[in-house]
This record gives C-alpha cells, structure tokens and sequence, in this order.
C-alpha cells in the first residue's frame, strides 16, 4: 500500500514525502482553516481506490497560533516540526483479527501491528516567505515499481508477486517447481519403462 489520496485542509505549507505547497495569506484564514487530513488508499491504477484506514487529522491550532504570534513580533518563522500520524482505524470488513485457535470463547483483540505510521514535517511561513522559497527541491516523484497497466505489461511477474505478496508468491513459486519436477520426473520414468518394454520384445 501507499499514500495515494493525500487532501491539505489547511493553509500552511507542508513537506512530507509527498511535498505539496500552499500558504498562509490572511490571518482570518487561521481562524476556518486549522486541520490537514490524511486519507490512506489502494492503488487506483488497477482498482477502483479502496480506503484501507479510516483518515487521520492532525489540529494545527497551536502551530498557527505560535507561527503568527511569531511572525508579528519579530519576522521570524519557528521552523519545520515533525508529527507521527498512526493510522489506527479501519473499516470492519478489513479487520485483521488475533485469537487463540484452540479455545474459540476467547474474545478477539485488535492486531496492532496492523497500525500505519506516516511520518511528516509541518512548516508554518507568511506569504512572502512562501514566495521567496517555493517547495521545489527535494520533491518526490511517484516510484517507478508502482503498480500500474504498464507494470503489468512489461514486467507480469513482479506485478504478480506485488498482488499476490511476497509470501504466498514464493509459495506458489516453490509449489510450481515441486510440481513441475514431478511431471517431469514421471514422464522420463514413464519414457525408460516404455524404451525398456521396446527392446525387450
């Protein structure tokens, strides 16, 4: 899975792994806008997009409180803060749950290592700031094994092994070989009994 929906409800400029830019123009803007949303999905290349997290904000009340009151009194921005946003919630149907096999009266708990955590970086500047130094550099493109038509097209076993994941590839990898090296075994086994009938008739 990655990032593939990724909404800004706020004014402020962000850096995240997905860089995208927008600023603070007014202050009665800090006063509507003061959250930024995160929406974790599927690939909508192959599929229809699949929400797999329930979303995730972040309040940015104090952040804009303290970069404006910064800003005022003296030209000077607070720098970029980190966040960890955990994903934490999803929809039922996508519920991973752990419980003992043998006693099934035992009541299922959640499997927190199912948990996404997405790391990002807030910076909060005025508009001129913003102007002067535009979110360009060490922007992200998108990765280039991302699952796609394309993929499927020039690359059919990779893109196989990224549907069915890694373990039940090599699972299917190992139990094709195993198969294969039967047939292959009873049909020169089959051609040797059939050769040895042949010469001794």
């Amino acid at each position: 899975m990655h990032l593939l929906v990724y909404k800004i409800v706020t004014t402020a400029v962000f850096s995240t792994v997905f860089r995208r830019t927008s600023t603070v123009r007014e202050v009665r803007d800090l006063r509507r806008v003061r959250t930024a949303s995160w929406w974790l999905c599927e690939n909508e290349d192959v599929v229809r997009a699949d929400l797999v997290y329930y979303p995730q904000t972040l309040s940015l009340d104090h952040h804009l409180a303290i970069a404006y009151e910064s800003w005022t009194s003296s030209r000077e921005t607070i720098g970029p803060v980190s966040h960890t946003v955990v994903f934490d919630s999803w929809p039922a149907t996508k519920m991973v749950l752990d419980r003992w096999r043998c006693c099934r009266c035992v009541r299922r708990r959640i499997n927190q290592g199912n948990y996404a955590k997405m790391t990002c970086t807030v910076e909060i500047v005025a508009t001129e700031v913003a102007a002067e130094h535009p979110v360009i550099s060490g922007v992200f493109a998108p990765p280039q094994d991302r699952l796609s038509l394309q993929m499927l097209a020039t690359n059919p076993v990779k893109t196989l092994r990224v549907l069915l994941g890694p373990q039940l590839f090599n699972l299917i990898t190992v139990g094709t070989f195993l198969g294969c090296s039967l047939v292959v075994t009873f049909l020169i086994i089959l051609t040797v009994f059939y050769a040895h009938a042949l010469l001794t008739a």
